[in-house]
């Protein structure tokens, strides 16, 4: 999570990006940008959980990718 924040966000949005919230599993932040999902559409495969997201959203990230553990499935 330590580098996601200083090495993918802070670099990507600089001072647009104001982390909010953190617990064990997830980062929550307040971003500045025109469309997050462009931001982020070339990254996804590599650092996004897009597994719980339908097919062919309107965003049009890939999709069922990096599925994360989750507290359910134990």
């Amino acid at each position: 999570m330590y580098d996601f924040h200083y090495n993918f966000i802070k670099p990507k949005y600089e001072n647009r990006a104001k982390l909010l919230y953190t617990d064990t599993v997830s980062l929550i932040y307040e971003n500045e940008t025109e469309d997050f999902y462009r931001d982020i559409s070339d990254d996804v495969e590599a650092r996004f959980d897009t597994n719980d997201i339908p097919e062919d959203p309107p965003s049009g990230i890939p999709t069922g990718k990096n599925k994360s553990y989750r507290y359910d499935e134990r």
